[in-house]
């Protein structure tokens, strides 16, 4: 007891925060789980393995939420945010003149469906929940729920679905449809 303290007051007195963890703490979690899962941490949004397309996505919410429902909301935002996330990479990509696509209707009926769409033959395939104790600026301590999803949907269908909002439009500058195609073929093989 009298060596807890002392290392307590050590470091409190000496070293401050450099003792105390790096993050929030975990008080709860999925069972089956000693650790956050890495996909489950937000280092990777998007990545691809073998024939799959794979989105993590994660929610907070309070405390007493049913974890159930917290980890349903993760998977449903989960499925339309990953089209809003290969949006805004092809938009920012540098590849794509406003110009040029101002008014276009393929780049029009492209942006469309990924800005409101969901991937079709978008899957759960993993789910988890952690309750935190956070600190606010005031230092009051609070826990809240954070629960993350998940998701895949196949390489081809995906790339599918995309070429078919793509190519719905036929009017337009043919140009624009050729750069955001090869825009899109790019982000889809980087990941």
């Amino acid at each position: 007891m009298l060596r807890t303290s002392l290392k307590l007051i050590f470091c409190t007195a000496i070293i401050g925060s450099a003792c105390s963890s790096t993050g929030p703490k975990v008080v709860e979690r999925l069972e089956g789980y000693d650790d956050t899962p890495d996909w489950a941490t937000g280092a990777k949004v998007m990545w691809s393995e073998e024939e799959d397309m794979f989105f993590a996505n994660i929610t907070t919410m309070a405390e007493n939420t049913r974890p159930d429902a917290c980890m349903k909301a993760a998977a449903t935002s989960a499925r339309s945010e990953m089209l809003k996330y290969i949006k805004s990479n092809i938009s920012e990509s540098g590849q794509i003149n406003d110009e040029d696509v101002a008014g276009d209707p393929a780049f029009e009926s492209y942006t469309s469906f990924l800005a409101q769409g969901s991937a079709s033959g978008a899957r759960v395939v993993n789910r988890y929940y952690d309750k935190r104790v956070f600190k606010t600026d005031a230092g009051i301590e609070t826990i809240k729920m954070r629960c993350a999803a998940k998701i895949a949907v196949n390489k081809k269908v995906l790339a599918k679905q995309l070429n078919d909002a793509l190519t719905k439009k036929t009017k337009g500058n043919s140009k624009v449809r050729e750069k955001l195609q090869d825009t899109q073929n790019k982000f889809l093989d980087s990941l």
